[in-house]
C-alpha cells in the first residue's frame, strides 16, 4: 500500500490547532464578559463534560463506559486532575498576580511543545527525524519572535503557570500511552468529567460558585460558545495524539499562536501583513513538521535508487 503523504495524525494535529487559534480570541472576548475566570473554566468543563457524555450515548458506547475496570477508571481520574482541573486552576492563578505575568505566562504555555518533546523521548521512547527536530528549532525562534517578553521576570506566577504547563506536557505523555487500552472518547470524557469534579469543589471551597446566580444570558452565550470550541479541541487533540508522536503533535499546536494574532489584528483593523511576517519562522516549522516524514521518504526513496 502506498504510503500517504501527509499522516491523518498531522492533519488532525492541525485542525486542532485552528480549533485552538480560533479559541484563544473567543475565550480572550468570552472573559470580559464573564470577569470570573475560575467560574468561567469551570462551567465550560462542567458542559464539555456533559456534552462528551452525551456523545458517548449517540456513539452507543455507554455500556463500554460502564464495564471500564477500577484502574482505568483511576487512568481517567488521573488525567482529569493532571490535565483538565489542576493546571487551569494554577494557570490563572499565576496570570491574575500580575500584569506583567500576563505576558510571560502567555510564552511560558507556548513552550509546551518542547517539554512533551524531552517527555515523549524519554518515557514513550520517541524519535523524531533531523527535520522534525529541525523543524521544532524554527517553532522555538518562532515562538520567541511573535511573543516572546523583552524581560522574563521568573517570580511566583511564572513558576505557577510555568507548573501547568508542565502538568499539561506530561498529560500528553500519559494520554498517549492511556490511548493504546482505552477509547479516545471515553478518555477525553475522563478528562472533563473528573476535572469538572474537582473545578466544582474549588469553587464551593473558595465560595466562586455564587457567580453562578448573577449570569446573564449574554454570559451563559459565551459560555456555551466557548464550551463548544473546547469540546471539538478535546476531542481531535486526543484523535491526534492517537495517532501521531506527542512531540510533533504539540509542536502543530504552536500553529494556534498566529491564528490568534491574526483574528486579533483583523478586529482591531491592524495590519494584517506585518504581523503575519512575524509568524514566518513558526509558520516555517509548522511546514517543515507538516510534510518532514513525507521529504525524507522521497530523500531515502532517491538514495536506495541510487545505490
Amino acid at each position: 500500500m502506498k504510503d500517504k503523504f501527509v499522516s491523518a495524525g498531522i492533519l488532525l494535529a492541525f485542525f486542532t490547532a485552528m480549533v485552538s487559534g480560533f479559541s484563544v480570541f473567543f475565550n480572550s472576548l468570552a472573559v470580559k464578559a464573564v470577569p470570573n475566570s475560575y467560574f468561567f473554566t469551570s462551567a465550560k468543563n462542567i458542559v464539555v463534560a456533559l456534552l462528551l457524555g452525551g456523545f458517548l450515548i449517540a456513539l452507543r458506547k455507554k455500556d463500554e463506559l460502564l464495564k471500564l475496570k477500577r484502574i482505568e477508571w483511576a487512568k481517567l481520574a488521573f488525567v482529569g486532575v493532571i490535565g483538565g482541573s489542576i493546571p487551569f486552576l494554577l494557570f490563572f492563578k499565576g496570570m491574575s498576580l500580575s500584569s506583567q505575568a500576563a505576558v510571560n505566562g502567555a510564552f511560558i504555555q507556548k513552550t509546551l511543545f518542547i517539554w512533551v518533546t524531552l517527555l515523549a523521548f524519554v518515557f514513550l521512547k520517541e524519535k523524531l527525524s533531523v527535520l522534525q527536530y529541525l523543524a521544532i528549532g524554527f517553532l522555538i525562534i518562532g515562538v520567541y519572535i511573535a511573543g516572546g517578553p523583552k524581560n522574563l521576570n521568573f517570580g511566583l506566577p511564572e513558576l505557577l503557570i510555568f507548573i501547568a504547563t508542565l502538568m499539561w506536557a506530561i498529560e500528553a505523555v500519559i494520554v498517549k500511552k492511556f490511548l493504546r487500552d482505552i477509547d479516545t472518547q471515553i478518555l477525553a470524557f475522563g478528562r472533563m468529567f473528573f476535572g469538572s469534579l474537582v473545578m466544582i469543589f474549588y469553587l464551593i471551597q473558595t465560595h466562586n460558585y455564587t457567580s453562578v446566580f448573577k449570569m446573564t444570558g449574554n454570559q451563559f452565550d459565551w459560555i456555551i460558545l466557548t464550551s463548544i470550541l473546547l469540546f471539538i479541541y478535546v476531542n481531535f487533540y486526543y484523535m491526534a495524539l492517537k495517532k501521531e508522536k506527542a512531540g510533533v503533535v504539540t509542536s502543530i499546536l504552536a500553529v494556534a499562536f498566529p491564528v490568534t494574532v491574526i483574528f486579533y489584528n483583523f478586529a482591531q483593523g491592524a495590519d494584517i501583513l506585518k504581523s503575519f511576517s512575524l509568524q514566518l519562522p513558526l509558520l516555517a516549522g509548522a511546514l517543515l513538521i507538516l510534510f518532514a516524514p513525507s521529504a525524507g521518504q522521497i530523500f531515502r526513496q532517491k538514495i536506495k535508487a541510487l545505490k
